[in-house]
């Protein structure tokens, strides 16, 4: 068990993710303490939440400043 999502990323080089909604997505990849913080370039996140594409987009073009790559794999709940 990790104290955070930054300390997850520094312990790996992917990381799948997968929360309820846009906004936890956002808090987990590039909040205080997030994903991003901690990452290394080259490493990988997958994300498999259903969210809103823009936020997927804004997310990749984040990660991609820091050397990383986000990928949007969704699930459907229906």
């Amino acid at each position: 068990l990790a104290p955070s999502p930054r300390a997850v990323a520094i312990a790996s080089e992917m990381v799948i993710t997968m929360v309820p909604n846009s906004a936890q997505v956002e808090e987990l990849v590039s909040g205080p303490q997030g994903l991003l913080e901690g990452a290394r370039k080259g490493m990988i996140i997958i994300d498999m939440s259903t969210i809103a594409p823009r936020v997927s987009r804004e997310l990749a073009e984040k990660a991609a400043g820091h050397g990383v790559h986000l990928l949007d794999a969704p699930v459907s709940g229906g």
